[in-house]
């Protein structure tokens, strides 16, 4: 594979531009089960239960601030 870089890594995984909040990023699981609309304030419609995603920062990106109604879990790697 050679050295692993942040293109080999957005190439690799098909990773898109997070246009709100900054970065790159791809869905990687999704779950079958669904919040029902109402049990999570503020949003509307029905919700995964689980999700994961990969994100990714580049040194011509920015993570901008934004508010979250549902838990997240970060790894850091690199």
């Amino acid at each position: 594979m050679g050295k692993i870089t942040k293109e080999v890594i957005i190439s690799h995984f098909s990773m898109i531009p997070l246009d709100v909040e900054g970065g790159m990023w791809k869905a990687m699981f999704r779950s079958d089960e669904q919040l029902p609309e109402g049990q999570l304030e503020g949003r509307k419609g029905t919700h995964d239960l689980y999700g994961s995603i990969l994100f990714l920062l580049t040194d011509k990106s920015v993570s901008r601030m934004h508010r979250l109604v549902t838990d997240e879990i970060w790894h850091f790697y690199m």
